[in-house]
């Protein structure tokens, strides 16, 4: 499977329903360079909505499944994607006593998305957090919030593709054996089986 990562910022994690702004970085590795795309917008919403919504956007943006490293702040989504996930969607997004889990649709949303993939996640601060927070401020101060760059992750990337989406603001020529580090072979083995039996719970 080829290995994505997606880093995840907002602008704040008030749990508050407020306007909040996101961004996101997809990261892939082809020929030892790192290949990157990015994203942003903003919603009304929780600071976990708006993490949802972000982690969405990046899904929504693959054509083919992916081993996809989730790497957020957001210990509570994190744990949700490892944890209840795969029981919500056997249970139609429903909790015990029969009513909506709490972002229903927004999980709805990662599931469908989601599902074709080996998951991992990763929490806690990231390379990519004071860049992406400053592209958010910076689109805030010019009332540009939503754009979302036209690209699909794939594993073919062409030349020009390789150069154009280098990122701009600094120099990623991380090895390819360093990009590895995040995934050791005892984790991996762990959400190995986890894919496995979500993909039995999607058959039935």
């Amino acid at each position: 499977m080829q290995q994505v990562k997606i880093y995840i910022e907002t602008d704040s994690s008030s749990p508050k329903a407020t306007e909040k702004h996101y961004g996101y970085v997809l990261e892939v590795m082809v020929s030892g360079q790192a290949v990157t795309r990015e994203g942003f917008g903003k919603i009304t919403g929780t600071y976990h909505q708006t993490v949802l919504t972000a982690l969405a956007k990046a899904l929504d943006r693959f054509n083919q499944s992916c081993e996809v490293c989730i790497c957020t702040e957001d210990d509570f989504v994190l744990n949700m994607l490892e944890r209840n996930l795969a029981i919500w969607a056997g249970n139609e997004f429903l909790t015990s006593k029969r009513k909506p889990v709490a972002n229903q649709q927004e999980w709805m949303e990662i599931w469908r998305l989601s599902n074709r993939h080996l998951i991992l996640t990763e929490p806690g601060k990231h390379e990519y957090t004071g860049w992406l927070q400053g592209e958010i401020e910076k689109r805030k101060r010019d009332n540009d919030g939503t754009q979302d760059h036209d690209h699909e992750i794939s594993a073919d990337v062409s030349q020009n593709d390789k150069k154009s989406c280098s990122m701009k603001k600094r120099e990623y020529t991380r090895s390819q054996s360093s990009a590895s580090d995040w995934t050791n072979s005892r984790q991996k083995a762990r959400y190995y089986r986890k894919w496995e039996n979500r993909q039995r719970t999607v058959q039935k």
